[in-house]
Parts: structure tokens; C-alpha cells; sequence
């Protein structure tokens, strides 16, 4: 009988240690994150459109957690908003979203975790939590404590006491106390099409960024150095979901293309797009055969050339530079009677033919 006494009175003590202890006051707070503290592949990334927090604990009494249970609601204003990743970083997940905007215009986020042990520190923050959302654009996401569920913390304080925590949390906003991570969102897919026999139509995609900016369009011929050939302006608020341009009147050769966007000091590159148009080289020799003057056009679509002409033994008789699609008048009255070969040795292309010189 007097040992179920102390009993009782150990259960007695036991609840009201337990009932006191709810305490009020600790930290939660969500932090804007750059790394992977949930161990998945999801992380802050403009490209991707993908902003990452991390719920940060900073406990008033030293112990071992053992389990914690957050719930939060947003307003679905904005359709474009889409929870990535909801992860424990630090116990078994025990979390889930209710995508419930038909029916009560609610996004309800709830992150936890249980079955852990995590030793804590009183006043040294631990991350115990990681939430990424996709944004379709800029969008402000704001995080509202959800009344029913609230926040806890379960954490013993010895072997035989524990407590659950009440923390204060501030409501989370994705603009709020840090200049936004991301002045430009997305990534550019360039393509390249050949759509007549000398020009290329170049499409690609819009991005989201903070304020205006330009597309730059570049391009490099045969390898050579990139060089600009438009400047598209781009108003933050346009609607455009695709940029098309079209690069006409081209000369032989392979074509590469690069857009780049440009923001407030920040830049985006597109992927590398790669189109060839055929060469169109002539080489004329007139008169043929000729006592004296032979004049000779070439064209390949570059700017210089060189000239070689040649007898029947491969000897090399003259070697000059001259200009392509203008004539060259070739003094042939020092030549003997005979057969000899013109070569000319363009910037794309090479081509020869035979000269007759007579007496």
C-alpha cells in the first residue's frame, strides 16, 4: 500500500513538472538558405527558380530533442508557387503540404520531425528544417503560423524530465529583412534554324528578372570571336513568353549564336546554337586562252585571297594577295606557250583552274 503511495506521488510530481515546464519564449527562425542542409538535391538556384529556407532553433535550455512539429499557411494569390521540398534536416521527416486553394484558398505547409535525438545547446541555433519553393516569377510568399497546429518542441531536459517548447516565430516572407537572392530567374534555351538559303531565325525564351533589361544577341563566324549584332530591350512587366530575330543575308560558313541577358549588373548566358550555310565560291578566268592580260575574279564570300599560279612542273611563278569579287589582271606575256594552273586560296574555300597562254 505505501508503495503505491510513492507511487502516485512520483506520477502526481511527474505531471505537474510536465505542466510547467511549456515554455514560451524560445526561437525559431526561417533563414534564407544557399546550401543542401536537408541532404537532396534541392538548392537555391536563379536558374532553376528555386528559393530555399532553413528553419533555425535556438533553444533556452540545454537537453536532447526528441521531436518538433511547425505548421504554417499561405495565401494562394500567387498559382505560380510550389513547394519543392519540405525535409527534415535533422529526424525522421514527418511532414506534408495540402495544396487546398480550391477550397479554402490555402497552402498548408506542415514541417516536422520525430524519433530523434539531437543534443542542443541553450542559445546556439541549430537547423532543423529545409522548405524550397518554386516560383513561377517574383513572387512574395508569406508563411503564416497555423493556429491549430502551432509550433513544438519536445526536448529532454534530463532523464527524467522533458519539456515541450513553445517557440516564437516570426511569419516568413520571401522579400522580408534580406534583399531577394535572385535578380534574374530562369535560364535562356537559344535555337537556330536555317530558314532560307542565307539566313538564320534565332527563338528563345523569356526570363523573369527584377527590372528591365537587354537581350544581347551575338555571333561568331568559322570559329572567330563572338561579336554583338542586336540589342533587344526588355521591359520587366511584358508578357512575352519566346524572342525571335532573324540574321539575313549571310555568307558561307558556320554560324554560331549566343543570347545574353543583362540586369542590373547580372547576367545570363544562353546555350551555344551552331548553323552552317553552304559556301558559294566562283572563280573566273577570262580571257582563256590569252597572249597577255588574263583577268581573274574570285569570290568565296571572304574579304582577301592569295593567288598562285604554277606550270606543268608544279614550279610556283607568281604568288600575290589579292581581293575577292574584284578583278585581278594577271600580266601573262612574260609566260611561255603552254598549259599552266591558277589557284586561289581563299578564306573559306580554295578553288583552281586551267590557263592557256599563246603566242
Amino acid at each position: 500500500m505505501n508503495q503505491n503511495i510513492i507511487t502516485m506521488k512520483k506520477l502526481i510530481l511527474f505531471i505537474l513538472i510536465v505542466s510547467s515546464s511549456n515554455l514560451i519564449g524560445q526561437e525559431m527562425e526561417w533563414v534564407r538558405s544557399n546550401n543542401n542542409s536537408s541532404g537532396t538535391d534541392v538548392v537555391t538556384d536563379c536558374a532553376k527558380s528555386t528559393i530555399c529556407y532553413d528553419l533555425s532553433y535556438k533553444p533556452k535550455q540545454s537537453g536532447v530533442m526528441t521531436s518538433y512539429t511547425t505548421g504554417f499557411s499561405a495565401a494562394c494569390e500567387n498559382s505560380g508557387v510550389e513547394v519543392l521540398m519540405n525535409q527534415s534536416s535533422v529526424m525522421t521527416d514527418n511532414s506534408t503540404e495540402i495544396y487546398a486553394c480550391d477550397d479554402y484558398g490555402l497552402l498548408l505547409v506542415n514541417c516536422s520531425g520525430n524519433t530523434g535525438q539531437l543534443s542542443v545547446k541553450r542559445g546556439q541555433s541549430v537547423v532543423l528544417h529545409q522548405l524550397c519553393f518554386k516560383l513561377k516569377n517574383f513572387e512574395d510568399v508569406k508563411l503564416k503560423i497555423d493556429e491549430i497546429t502551432g509550433l513544438s518542441v519536445s526536448l529532454d531536459v534530463t532523464p527524467e524530465k522533458f519539456i515541450t517548447d513553445l517557440p516564437a516565430l516570426q511569419n516568413l516572407s520571401t522579400r522580408s529583412n534580406n534583399v531577394f537572392p535572385c535578380k534574374i530567374f530562369g535560364e535562356i534555351s537559344l535555337e537556330s534554324n536555317l530558314v532560307e538559303s542565307k539566313t538564320i531565325h534565332l527563338k528563345w525564351n523569356t526570363v523573369s528578372s527584377s527590372s528591365s533589361g537587354n537581350y544581347i544577341i551575338k555571333r561568331s563566324l568559322n570559329g572567330g570571336v563572338q561579336k554583338e549584332i542586336e540589342t533587344i530591350y526588355a521591359d520587366q512587366n511584358n508578357n512575352l513568353e519566346y524572342m525571335e530575330l532573324e540574321d539575313k543575308n549571310l555568307k558561307g560558313g558556320t554560324y554560331e549564336y549566343v543570347v545574353e541577358f543583362v540586369s542590373e549588373g547580372d547576367a545570363l548566358t544562353s546555350n551555344l546554337t551552331s548553323r552552317e550555310i553552304e559556301q558559294s565560291s566562283t572563280l573566273t578566268l577570262y580571257p582563256n586562252p590569252t597572249s597577255k592580260i588574263c583577268s581573274i575574279l574570285f569570290n568565296d564570300g571572304g574579304t582577301d585571297a592569295d593567288l598562285l599560279v604554277y606550270d606543268t612542273e608544279s614550279k610556283l611563278l607568281t604568288n600575290i594577295g589579292i581581293k575577292t569579287n574584284s578583278v585581278y589582271k594577271l600580266d601573262a606575256s612574260n609566260y611561255a606557250a603552254g598549259l599552266y594552273v591558277v589557284r586561289v586560296k581563299g578564306e573559306y574555300s580554295t578553288l583552281e583552274k586551267k590557263l592557256i597562254v599563246i603566242k
